[in-house]
């Protein structure tokens, strides 16, 4: 039996994983440093919250919707453990 995929494109607008690969980056593909990797990470956080208007929210910016919790953490978050999964 053959698989179907269906692949969904709003229109107006490119799809996370388009505008991924447009930067030359490929999910696949991990930077070779951690700092490297988090300017990548850095890089599509601003551009899919700051700069790319959204459909689903009438064409705003998630940025400009956005409201931090009232409620504060009670304590500090872990940091990192590197290799651990």
């Amino acid at each position: 039996m053959q698989e179907v995929v269906f692949r969904l494109r709003r229109r107006g607008g490119a799809t996370p994983t388009a505008m991924w690969r447009r930067a030359g980056r490929d999910r696949a593909t991990a930077a070779r440093t951690l700092a490297a990797q988090q300017r990548r990470f850095d890089w599509f956080r601003q551009r899919y919250n700051a700069e790319r208007r959204h459909e689903a929210l009438d064409q705003r910016l998630p940025a400009s919707l956005y409201q931090a919790s009232p409620r504060s953490y009670r304590r500090a978050l872990a940091d990192h453990v590197s290799g651990a999964l």
